[in-house]
């Protein structure tokens, strides 16, 4: 509802999240040297109670948006690993063809062809995950 409040929050907290690559923060990687953090916990001065509530509130902010971003490279991790799952087709099964690389009749507009074809029976499977299709010869 706030989130442009948030914006200053949100950047700080990204450049002070450590990389699981490098093992560095974006902040000292451009700045040659750590930050250090702009919020204590130091509860015995009261002088300033408005800086004391927007620190909280910042600190809150940097909190939240690191759970977001741990909550989002979870989400990036399955989504990967879902993608790297192995379709098991056998011989026999019967699929759609994509048209990508396939010449359609001439003086037909591109959008008009469908992007798959009809389903049709694998003949052979091969051994790093292609496979012959038996297809018409009209095709």
């Amino acid at each position: 509802k706030d989130w442009v409040t948030m914006l200053p929050a949100v950047e700080f907290a990204i450049n002070l999240a450590c990389s699981e690559v490098t093992g560095y923060t974006l902040f000292s990687l451009n700045n040659g040297r750590m930050s250090h953090s702009l919020i204590q916990d130091d509860s015995s001065n009261k002088e300033y109670p408005g800086v004391k509530k927007f620190a909280l509130g910042l600190k809150n902010a940097i909190m939240s948006a690191h759970d977001s971003i741990l909550t989002y490279q979870v989400k990036e991790i399955q989504t990967a690993n879902w993608e790297c799952l192995i379709l098991p087709f056998d011989q026999g099964d019967l699929v759609y063809i994509s048209t990508k690389n396939i010449s359609m009749l001439k003086g037909l507009a591109q959008k008009f062809v469908p992007k798959f074809i009809s389903l049709y029976p694998i003949i052979q499977r091969f051994s790093n995950n292609s496979f012959r299709v038996s297809i018409s010869k009209t095709l």
